[in-house]
């Protein structure tokens, strides 16, 4: 027992000395490691928990979010940050933000406790790499989107599933989103009538992969889609692509191929990308297009659908991939880049997504079986399923004509 005791206090000696250089840990460049230490720690923590412990972290979890939301929207980290170096007063930050200095300095204390920011004195405050995220744009939109958005569709599931007899809702209308919304709308509808919302999703949607490997990494563009190809070619159609963010990964990733890469999505979005393109949306199209109608691109290399089909319960999916399927030739492939989740063990990122399809779409994340299964009843076949992440779970699905 003694030997178990030193033994643990010596890895608590280890961790408090990580702990007094945090930044460090951020710079560990072996992702590995980086991962091992991460999920050993949150694991560890969990490990630990006694009851009251472990009624706090859950029952108090959702505290966070509408903080963060908090400190996001009155300024508060964007104030921390705007000067590194320096230590603020709580008086400091009242005045760059405006908000009343006795309910600042009670967001503060709750700040420092969940790590949010670093307090270093009694009366001073910095930035640490916790703060540096909430306060940075596509980071921050998506907090908010978050917040006002897939939080009430989430705190609804309890009344929801309940409603529904613990059936499976996928398909079922209407959603949770509708009854925590109080709407009859669909929920890419009611973004879309709110400006503001969908000025936080889109951010959100060209940074939510960054810093992570892409599919391209797995999939050979030169090999598998570019031979024979022309100035002319169709080579690559982002379908849903948002405001083209893969298109323009793909152009600077192979910026001396020919072929055409176009960016298909509803006329709304589109307009957005005409009128506010992001940096390197060079020599791409953007096409207004509705995917349940019959593919306008003939004869694509690549028809590529990135977190789409996860928005949809399995009629809808049919639908998209038998209208894609109507441009399709034999030189054609669907790509289809999603979440394919383990049968066993899933880890909790992919899993939180697929809450996240059941309670906004009544619409899921789906296992290698359900994919193939899904693919086969649109006529199609599943060439290759290639994994390019575990934490994510991230997999291109790679689909041809039978």
């Amino acid at each position: 027992m003694a030997s178990t005791t030193s033994h643990y206090a010596a890895l608590a000696e280890q961790i408090e000395f990580i702990l007094q250089h945090p930044e460090a840990a951020t710079q560990i460049e072996d992702d590995q490691i980086r991962r091992r230490l991460a999920e050993g720690g949150r694991k560890l923590n969990i490990a630990l928990e006694d009851p009251r412990a472990t009624l706090r972290r859950i029952s108090y979890v959702h505290f966070q979010i509408a903080l963060a939301c908090v400190g996001i929207e009155a300024g508060i980290f964007a104030a921390l940050t705007s000067d590194p170096q320096k230590t603020f007063t709580n008086g400091e930050l009242a005045e760059k933000t405006a908000v009343d200095p006795k309910l600042l300095k009670r967001l503060l204390r709750y700040y420092q406790s969940q790590d949010m920011i670093s307090q270093v004195e009694e009366d001073g405050y910095k930035p640490n790499s916790v703060t540096r995220t909430l306060a940075t744009d596509g980071y921050s939109h998506a907090v908010r989107f978050f917040t006002r958005v897939t939080g009430p569709a989430v705190l609804a599931l309890p009344d929801f599933l309940q409603k529904n007899s613990y059936k499976d809702p996928t398909g079922v209308t209407p959603r949770a989103f509708n009854m925590g919304h109080r709407t009859d709308a669909h929920p890419f509808a009611w973004v879309q009538d709110r400006p503001e919302m969908m000025g936080l999703f889109l951010p959100w949607m060209n940074i939510q992969r960054e810093g992570r490997p892409a599919f391209f990494d797995v999939f050979d563009v030169r090999k598998e889609l570019a031979q024979g190809a022309t100035s002319s070619t169709p080579l690559f159609v982002d379908v849903g692509g948002a405001m083209g963010s893969q298109c323009i990964v793909f152009r600077q990733r192979y910026p001396d191929l020919p072929g055409r890469v176009i960016l298909q999505d509803l006329p709304h979005v589109v307009d957005m990308v005409k009128a506010n393109p992001l940096p390197g949306f060079d020599n791409i199209e953007a096409e207004a297009h509705d995917m349940f109608k019959p593919e306008s691109v003939k004869g694509a290399r690549a028809y590529y659908l990135r977190n789409v089909l996860h928005d949809w319960p399995d009629a809808e999916v049919m639908k998209i991939l038998s209208s894609i399927k109507t441009g399709m030739t034999e030189e054609s492939v669907i790509l289809i880049d999603e979440a394919v989740l383990s049968e066993r063990g899933a880890p909790w990122r992919a899993v939180q997504q697929d809450v996240e399809m059941l309670a906004c779409f009544s619409a899921m994340e789906r296992t290698e079986a359900e994919w193939r299964k899904l693919i086969d009843e649109a006529g199609l076949t599943t060439r290759e399923v290639r994994r390019y992440t575990e934490e994510y779970e991230d997999t291109v699905i790679v689909v041809a004509l039978k």
